[in-house]
């Protein structure tokens, strides 16, 4: 310890002297004292070195950072030769050992490993041994086990939400329609594009009977894990409860009554879902806070705003969800359904796509197929905001009604 000689210069000096001197040599000792404490509590690495004579360990050197990483100070180690290896985890010892073998006639890579604490704890560390060789034998060997216990957290905990996304994902896929229905005289398509591994948004076709089928577009408040389960659960809620139910605001307040239970105050699923009888060209919808959908006629202008009819479902649990006068399509009618990606997606001055934006494009791909017009739209909303991706889920439901 650097302050050690000097201390001891004012120990001797201070023999003879008053009571102020001791006090002062006492003051002095205290501070050593704790700079020595805050050096060592500063040594993260354990370093130690092993030195040979005639292929044989005649001496191990243990540095001070062996109490931060193992728990043991170097007096242990050195009363206990086998204590490096009791403290490996058991199932790691055969890998350490096989390790040792190797070091005595070759390099050896850095082998990651358990140990087991002072404390019990079980710890990581990164084991790293330089060889030192003369006249083609090996002398020394200098070792240093660095602490990694945090990086392996940190790498399991992504690894973990890396493989709960992934589930989440193929739950998605298998749940999203595999095809739009095939309705005479309707063009339908719908596309989704996440923002991350798996979305928040979704949408699905409902055979209803006959020439009917539900639509339906949701949205789940947030990214990630969480939002993608959310939304599976709303999206078998809403399959089972179709069939179960013929109205429509009994169908949302079954889901919503499940949903409110189900989530906490931070998600909530905005969603639309619409009834469409083919024959009639008819199509009732409630919509429980979502955007609103647009139905253009066949020139491009815009005949409707299908605005929200009630709260997101979750937000409230004893809530009703009453549908909106019926919406009457003719021949040559566009109706897209949307989330929020689409409109609310920004540009680097902060302007949002919007509505106008939206129309815009619709109009520019009218004469296409449902799909490409899908599609299109949500290329529109990423070129708008000058990035390859967006940073929200992106989907869009497109009904042609064809002209005969």
């Amino acid at each position: 310890m650097a302050g050690t000689p000097r201390v001891a210069r004012r120990l001797s000096a201070s023999l003879d002297g008053g009571p102020r001197e001791v006090e002062a040599l006492q003051q002095a000792l205290r501070e050593s004292e704790a700079r020595y404490e805050q050096l060592l509590d500063a040594v993260t690495d354990y370093a130690y070195v092993v030195s040979f004579g005639q292929g044989d360990v005649v001496e191990t050197r243990h540095g001070v950072g062996c109490l931060h990483v193992t728990g043991y100070p170097p007096e242990d180690f050195e009363a206990d030769p086998y204590l490096w290896i009791n403290i490996v985890h058991p199932e790691d010892r055969e890998a350490v050992l096989e390790r040792s073998a190797k070091l005595l006639t070759g390099d050896v890579p850095p082998l990651e490993h358990r140990i087991q604490h002072r404390d019990g704890s079980i710890r990581w560390v990164r084991s790293t041994i330089i060889r030192h060789v003369e006249d083609a034998k090996l002398v020394r060997y200098d070792g240093i086990l660095r602490d990694i216990t945090e990086r392996r957290r940190i790498e399991k905990a992504l690894h973990d939400n890396e493989v709960q996304l992934l589930m989440a994902q193929k739950i998605q896929e298998h749940l999203l329609p595999k095809k739009a229905p095939n309705l005479p005289g309707y063009d339908i398509a719908g596309v989704l594009y996440p923002a991350d591994f798996a979305a928040g948004d979704y949408f699905d076709f409902l055979p209803n009977g006959g020439d009917r089928i539900d639509l339906v577009i949701g949205d789940v408040t947030g990214h990630g894990f969480s939002s993608a389960l959310i939304m599976s659960l709303t999206q078998v809620l809403l399959r089972l409860l179709v069939e179960a139910h013929a109205d429509i605001p009994q169908v949302l307040r079954h889901a919503n009554s499940v949903l409110s239970r189900a989530t906490d105050e931070y998600h909530f699923v905005t969603l639309l879902l619409g009834r469409l009888d083919a024959p009639r060209r008819e199509f009732l919808y409630a919509s429980a806070g979502h955007p609103p959908a647009y139905l253009l006629d066949r020139d491009g202008n815009v005949k409707q705003y299908l605005e929200s009819t009630s709260h997101p479902l979750g937000m409230f649990s004893d809530i009703t969800f009453p549908t909106a006068e019926v919406v009457q399509l003719e021949l040559g009618d566009t109706l897209v359904l949307v989330t929020d990606g689409i409109e609310e997606a920004r540009n680097k001055a902060g302007e949002y796509f919007g509505r106008e934006r939206l129309v815009k494009a619709i109009r520019r791909h009218l004469r296409e197929s449902a799909q490409q017009i899908a599609e299109a739209l949500c290329r529109a909303a990423w070129k708008f905001t000058g990035q390859v991706t967006a940073d929200d889920d992106t989907t869009v439901v497109v009904v042609r009604v064809l002209d005969e």
